[in-house]
């Protein structure tokens, strides 16, 4: 198995800190795989016209040649693997943890260039929340970096995400890719076991850091779990592009 011996880079988060706390209106939404990271955040740019940071796109895609070796070993080390599948399902739990705390605290750094880059060349309003819409691995290394209030967690019974891995088509794709991975015995419990080990492991640090939890099932409206995260953010329908006011602008 990979030792996968990453350690979280203090100075490199330090920095991405100090850029990302200059900006008061970004709101992470977080959570495991299929928790509806990505539905909510596109269900509330929809209604209020919150633009969205799709982490994801941006790790997997439009950050592909910025991973540097030097600066972000996790991430060059996973990215450019033979197999970065089989590389991650190869790791112990407690690695695997590591690993994404360390590849965390590195895609921090690249969202605090691109906000950066952002108001330099005024693309981005001052007066509008922003929704960074998952990716992340820790949610106790983004809430070093940001405020808490600025996280919500979502989360699903365990049960439920296993269901929603092997009944959404989508997914059942993955996993297929994922259980035709040779290097690893039965590929697929372990994915399952991994991504489990992940999202419990969000969901006990949003409870240390105080961050606010949204729980749903397969069966929650997409709706009603919009709401619930816009409110935890202090966010309104009635107030389009969640400019300050009520208690986000308390918070900030």
């Amino acid at each position: 198995m990979n030792a996968a011996p990453f350690a979280i880079d203090e100075a490199l988060l330090a920095a991405a800190t100090a850029r990302l706390r200059a900006n008061l209106n970004l709101r992470f939404v977080m959570g495991g795989a299929g928790t509806g990271k990505s539905s909510v955040c596109h269900h509330l740019h929809a209604l209020m016209r919150l633009p969205v940071i799709d982490m994801d796109a941006r790790m997997y895609g439009a950050w592909g040649d910025r991973w540097d070796p030097a600066r972000h070993p996790a991430n060059s080390a996973w990215m450019r693997a033979a197999d970065p599948l089989a590389w991650q399902l190869s790791l112990a739990p407690e690695a695997f943890l590591q690993f994404h705390a360390a590849a965390t605290a590195e895609a921090l750094d690249l969202l605090a260039e691109e906000m950066a880059e952002m108001a330099a060349a005024a693309e981005a309003d001052e007066g509008v929340t922003v929704l960074i819409d998952g990716g992340f691995g820790s949610l106790a290394v983004v809430a070093r970096a940001v405020p808490p209030a600025s996280i919500v967690c979502l989360a699903m019974p365990p049960r439920s995400s296993t269901f929603v891995w092997t009944s959404d088509p989508g997914r059942r794709g993955f996993l297929e890719e994922v259980a035709a991975v040779a290097t690893v015995a039965d590929p697929v419990a372990r994915f399952l076991a991994l991504d489990a080990a992940l999202s419990e492991r969000m969901v006990a640090d949003a409870g240390h850091t105080g961050t606010a939890i949204v729980t749903r099932s397969p069966e929650t409206p997409l709706e009603v779990t919009a709401v619930l995260v816009a409110a935890a953010f202090g966010l309104h329908p009635a107030d389009p592009a969640g400019r300050p006011g009520g208690r986000q602008g308390a918070r900030a």
